[in-house]
């Protein structure tokens, strides 16, 4: 541990020569246990042993101060067995003083007087008081104690000063290490010796090396010979002043599996710009090409679906358009025609509301979609929901809802789409008499909305995947229900988007009950 060092002349002369000789033992002494100190505890327990060879204290105590407000945080033998009223004045003393106990409400019944030494914290600014109970009447301030301690209290500062730089140190190495682990990239550093300082466990993984065997030795004799030649390169590439510092190689990892790993180098240079050694940053570049293709791919996909669905959404509305005109106004057709039209024009409109299903979804999934966010009454959105329902045969649909509901802000146009995605679905799976209830409810800073239905209910196995764009349930019971399976997956997209969450609980025969989350955020 690197330490500053100690000035044992620091304190006055006038301390020094009011030190009885026979106490010189107990100062050198207590200097070289200060000096060897690992903990903070150790350095307390070399004050109150010093003290000891003066006096008998009943107890000691460490105070740290935060803005004036003392904070214990060592005591012996036991801790104090009241709170102490601390006097404010402790945070400001600057040489070792004695006071009486009577003036510190709290204090231990069997001491008399509290000696005080002040520990001003040079590295830090922090502030520390290190308390001695003793049992006698006030001291004179020329007792050897207070000298004794006068001596002992810039050492004892100093060495708490260097705890502290070590464990801060200590702290940030670990923090580093921890930020080096979680890097999705390999990362190796060396020295200007060619000795390896770093090595994640990115790159172990890559290259199928262990650290334990590598830290410490020449990169040039422990690393493969093709990773060897290109840091090499690279080196050699910032020697002469180059302008491009990253390179891209093959990597074997066994006879059928090649990787086409990207290396780039940062040099580490000191104040005076003098180089020590370089970083390695190491990138798998097959995945992120896999990565992009798939990305790229993905991309063709939305575009294609969006280009179909708008052709065929003009010539969709001229069938919808002309059926629903022949059927308002045609009355030459007989029974089947009739039926044969009512037949095209439902066909029409599924096949119409899949388009904009379609459109929706690879907008949401494109990120052509915003919110429009605005302070709205969720109860309002809901109802209109419960009124429109209401109106179709067999539905029996209630509400449940706090009887206040502050305004919250939302778009209230999708989530009312995504409410009547919930309710609509509850109604397809559900028998011939819909009984159907929606609820909201507070859940600390959120609001939750549930929709319950009486239906034929989801098997386990496939809840997960209920949220997913064109899954539906294959079973007798549900392939008459008309459906491309977008419905919860565009409710997903809302309800993600406004950093909310969906839920899902259900049991074969006797229903389902559908979950999102609203973060509620400030009300209005």
């Amino acid at each position: 541990m690197e330490k500053l060092p100690i000035n044992i002349n620091r304190p006055a002369e006038s301390f020094a020569a009011t030190l009885p000789e026979f106490l010189s033992p107990a100062l050198a002494t207590a200097i070289t246990q200060l000096h060897a100190v690992r903990t903070d505890t150790e350095v307390y327990a070399a004050l109150l042993q010093a003290s000891r060879s003066v006096l008998k204290p009943t107890a000691a105590t460490a105070l740290g101060w935060d803005d004036g407000t003392p904070i214990v945080l060592w005591s012996t033998p036991k801790p104090l067995s009241a709170p102490v009223q601390w006097p404010a004045s402790l945070a400001q003393e600057s040489q070792v003083r004695c006071l009486a106990t009577s003036l510190v409400p709290g204090h231990p019944q069997d001491a008399h007087t509290l000696v005080s030494v002040p520990l001003a914290l040079p590295l830090n600014d922090s502030f520390q008081s290190f308390l001695l109970w003793i049992d006698e009447e006030p001291i004179d301030p020329e007792h050897p104690l207070i000298a004794l301690l006068e001596l002992l209290k810039p050492v004892a500062a100093l060495a708490l000063a260097n705890l502290a730089n070590h464990a801060q140190k200590e702290q940030d190495r670990q923090a580093l290490s921890e930020a080096l682990e979680s890097v999705p990239l390999g990362v190796l550093a060396v020295g200007a010796d060619r000795r390896i300082l770093i090595c994640n466990r990115n790159t172990e993984f890559i290259f199928s090396l262990r650290r334990i065997a590598i830290l410490g030795n020449d990169y040039t004799k422990v690393l493969p010979e093709i990773l060897v030649n290109a840091m090499t390169d690279l080196i050699q590439s910032i020697s002469h002043w180059e302008e491009t510092f990253d390179r891209e190689f093959n990597f074997a990892i066994d006879p059928r599996t090649t990787l086409r790993i990207g290396i780039s180098v940062v040099p580490m240079a000191d104040s005076q710009d003098k180089v020590f050694g370089y970083v390695f940053i190491l990138r798998d570049m097959t995945l992120t090409r896999e990565a992009q293709t798939l990305r790229e791919l993905n991309l063709l996909n939305l575009e294609f679906i969006q280009t179909v669905s708008h052709e065929i959404k003009a010539p969709l509305m001229t069938v919808v358009m002309g059926a629903d005109y022949l059927l308002a106004r045609g009355t030459n057709f007989d029974g089947e025609q009739r039926e044969t039209l009512q037949a095209i024009d439902q066909g029409a409109q599924r096949l119409q509301e899949l388009v904009i299903d379609l459109l929706d979804l690879v907008s949401f999934e494109s990120g052509q979609v915003s919110l429009d966010l605005e302070f709205a009454d969720l109860a309002a959105v809901a109802s209109r929901v419960v009124r429109f329902y209401r109106k179709l045969p067999n539905v029996e649909i209630s509400l449940e809802m706090p009887a206040s509901l502050t305004p919250f802000r939302f778009d209230s146009r999708k989530i009312h789409r995504v409410l009547e995605n919930l309710v609509s679905n509850a109604i397809k799976y559900s028998p011939e008499t819909k009984n159907i209830s929606i609820r909201i409810s507070r859940m600390d800073d959120q609001i939750m909305v549930s929709v319950t239905d009486c239906g034929i209910g989801i098997p386990s196995e496939h809840l997960p995947y209920i949220w997913d764009k064109f899954y539906r349930v294959s079973s007798s019971s549900t392939e008459k229900v008309a459906g491309p399976g977008l419905g919860l997956a565009i409710t997903r997209q809302i309800v993600t988007m406004h950093r909310g969450t969906v839920h899902i609980q259900s049991e074969p025969g006797k229903g389902s009950t559908f979950s999102f989350t609203l973060p509620q955020g400030t009300a209005l």
